[in-house]
């Protein structure tokens, strides 16, 4: 949250100095896949992906499938799920 506070504030500070070198506009996704969770968490892709087979992490949840059937992690449900401290089977 508070990235996206810095990021805004430059952004707004940019367009009062009318200067065009602005910082670009990153928005984080909801929804990313194994490889993005992975390099985001630190966590590996198999270790996601065992998460999902184990039933640690619940469809709906901490993630889902996209309408083609790839695994799309849910940010929010891991960071509530990490803040648990707990597995949440």
């Amino acid at each position: 949250m508070m990235d996206m506070t810095i990021i805004r504030l430059a952004e707004v500070l940019a367009d009062l100095l009318g200067r065009d070198d602005a910082p670009p506009k990153v928005y984080p996704a909801r929804y990313v896949t194994v490889a993005l969770a992975a390099a985001i968490t630190g966590l590996t892709d198999k270790a996601i992906r065992r998460k999902i087979e184990d039933g640690v992490w619940v469809a709906g949840r901490e993630y889902m499938r996209a309408p083609d059937g790839a695994i799309m992690v849910d940010m929010q449900g891991v960071e509530k799920w990490v803040g648990k401290g707990q597995a949440s089977k």
